[in-house]
């Protein structure tokens, strides 16, 4: 049996959301749907959710609003968003293939967990009910320029789908 070693690292590394901002964990499972299976992790708060994604050893990180959650938003374009920039901001840590499985993404969390800890609050506020009523049309129009600009920055690959 697996051990979950998602589910471990996201809670150790992302404690922060608990302990500051009153998530909990609400779903753990495979998600043997895709191409290769993959494992997914989703904490909630009153306000929004968060999922974290490992799919093929990447881990990706995404939120959603409590009104629309299934509709996930990746992290690496809200940021992008909230800051108002149309180029990368972050970009999500490469798999070192020189570790072993577990440290492999343990890595990945930790790095992930440094990078967003100084957005949340704003990340929190984008989707409390009452603002991404507002901003969603706002925030999807910025997606099709920012891929846009993705697309041109990359010669035609876009890294986020």
């Amino acid at each position: 049996m697996e051990q979950p070693v998602l589910l471990n690292s996201v809670l150790h590394h992302f404690r922060y959301l608990m302990d500051e901002h009153g998530f909990a964990l609400v779903n753990e499972k495979n998600d043997y749907d895709t191409p290769f299976g993959s494992r997914i992790v989703i904490l909630q708060s009153p306000e929004c959710r968060v999922r974290f994604v490992r799919d093929r050893g990447q881990v990706l990180v995404a939120a959603a609003s409590l009104t629309q959650p299934e509709d996930w938003f990746d992290l690496a374009v809200v940021n992008a968003y909230l800051l108002r920039e149309n180029r990368v901001q972050w970009e999500y840590p490469t798999p070192d293939h020189s570790l072993d499985p577990a440290a492999r993404i343990d890595k990945q969390i930790a790095r992930l967990a440094d990078i967003l800890s100084p957005h949340w609050v704003q990340i929190i506020d984008l989707f409390r009910q009452e603002n991404f009523a507002r901003e969603i049309k706002d925030l999807e129009a910025f997606i099709v320029i920012w891929n846009t600009q993705i697309l041109k920055d990359r010669g035609g690959i876009n890294p986020f789908g």
